[in-house]
């Protein structure tokens, strides 16, 4: 038998015809459902992304309500008029050690406490520190995305851990409203998700009401900040009117150290202009760090012995070397096993700004640092012995003799002739003979270069501090001496 045609021929081009437009149909659906799931995914990390600087401002607005109140706020128009109207106290606590007078007087002997001082910097309003002249707080409570008209939910509540209640806060907003006008099974699966890198749940939140916790979903910089917390990061920054220094430590190792020298000697103000600059355009300077440390290196300072010290006589110490104003904040370091004082002047606009970028950090005046270092290379040498550590325009010159602190001053120099007179005049007034004490150089300075070799003219016992006698050395030299030995 032949083959049987089962269509007529004039209905096979039809045939055909419909067949392809099947095929058509089905592959746009296909590619359509992938497509339109790439949009989806496209559209909600721009959405998320949005929402989350909004989270973000609403955490620090909270944060800094709890900083300054106790508590967290949970009406949206009174944490507004919060950030409107009240001011940080900014305070600094150190911990320090001084004479006990009465048990000194009872032995008859030195007799020392341990105390906590708490500085008072100033004052600094909230709306400033957090938003500048930025009115975004005033709307930071609508969802800037998917569905209008929406709020935000914000929460307070308290958490027991140990048998105290601790305020916790919460603000969300459901994916269904950042979503809202997109495909419905697509946002379903959304607030499905589980995973490590995707926003888990059914909704995108700050905070939580369940545990203390004031991270958010989704916020990248959150878990940059905890890994270097597990890390350890460190930054430490000297301050002066001549430049600034960054040293950044990670386990105890050296990651990064930027110096940076003005051409002419600033203001305070320039300086912080400065800072801000470094800040805003160095990366490594951009995280957050487990500890901050200011070195305030400045010449508004003085050596008070513990004896005579008074902690509400600041400005009278103060006061006959160095031109202070009644609005001028003093403070004071401790110099451990040498009953000293260190009473100084800080740059007070680099610790606001210090604190409203990491909150709480330590700082020390560049004296403190330097004397304390020396002292403790020099335990236990009898020697007479002077150290010597050189600035851009400064010098610190310390002399020790029978292992005591015998004499420190700070020397301004600007030429070799100035600096081995300051030298050469301050041995001969402590009736030390060239010829026999010990003169040990450190920081900005080198073998072989004018300074060293005029120093070496008239000094017959001279060398350059040995850089395993710093806390860290980078290239085997001093520079740096009192970033480097700062930690």
């Amino acid at each position: 038998m032949g083959n049987r045609q089962l269509y007529p021929k004039k209905f096979k081009t039809p045939i055909l015809i419909s067949l392809w437009a099947i095929i058509i149909f089905l592959g746009y659906i296909t590619f359509m459902s992938v497509y339109g799931e790439i949009q989806f995914n496209q559209l909600k990390e721009k959405r998320y992304k949005i929402a989350i600087e909004n989270l973000k401002d609403i955490r620090d607005a909270q944060l800094a309500h709890k900083t300054v109140t106790g508590v967290f706020q949970n009406n949206w128009d009174s944490l507004v008029n919060f950030i409107e109207n009240e001011k940080f106290t900014i305070t600094q606590r150190r911990d320090s050690t001084i004479i006990d007078e009465v048990l000194t007087r009872r032995y008859g002997v030195d007799t020392t406490k341990d105390i906590v001082i708490i500085d008072t910097l100033g004052y600094v309003a909230v709306k400033d520190s957090l938003f500048g002249a930025d009115p975004r707080y005033k709307t930071m409570m609508n969802v800037p995305v998917g569905k209008q008209g929406e709020q935000f939910k914000l929460q307070t509540g308290v958490v027991n851990q140990n048998n105290i209640n601790i305020p916790v806060f919460e603000a969300s907003v459901e994916k269904d409203i950042l979503l809202f006008g997109q495909d419905q099974n697509l946002i379903k699966k959304e607030k499905e998700v589980v995973s490590v890198e995707g926003v888990n749940g059914p909704t995108l939140k700050v905070g939580s009401l369940e545990e203390v916790n004031t991270n958010g979903t989704g916020q990248k910089t959150i878990q940059k900040i905890n890994k270097n917390l597990e890390k350890g990061v460190s930054l430490s920054i000297q301050v002066s009117l001549n430049g600034l220094s960054f040293l950044i430590l990670e386990n105890n190792s050296i990651r990064d150290l930027i110096n940076y020298s003005f051409e002419k000697t600033h203001t305070p103000k320039q300086v912080l202009d400065q800072l801000i600059h470094f800040f805003n355009t160095n990366e490594g300077l951009k995280e957050s760090f487990s500890k901050t440390t200011v070195i305030h290196d400045n010449e508004m300072m003085t050596l008070v012995p513990a004896a005579v010290f008074e902690e509400e006589h600041l400005s009278d110490y103060l006061k006959y070397n160095t031109k202070i104003f009644k609005t001028d904040f003093i403070t004071y370091d401790v110099i451990k096993n040498e009953d000293l004082m260190v009473v100084y002047i800080p740059f007070v606009n680099i610790n606001n700004y210090i604190f409203e970028r990491f909150g709480s950090f330590e700082y020390k005046h560049s004296t403190t640092i330097a004397l304390d270092h020396i002292l403790q290379i020099q335990k236990n040498n009898n020697n007479e012995s002077m150290y010597v550590h050189v600035g851009m325009n400064y010098f610190d010159l310390v002399v020790t003799q029978q292992n005591e602190l015998k004499l420190y001053n700070r020397f301004e120099y600007q030429t070799k002739e100035d600096f081995i007179y300051y030298i050469l005049f301050t041995a001969e007034q402590l009736g030390l003979n060239p010829e026999q004490f010990e003169c040990t150089f450190m920081g900005n300075i080198k073998k072989n270069d004018p300074f060293f070799d005029m120093a070496y003219k008239y000094i017959r016992n001279i060398s350059l501090l040995s850089s395993n006698k710093m806390r860290f050395s980078i290239d085997d030299t001093t520079n740096n001496f009192t970033l480097l030995n700062s930690f």
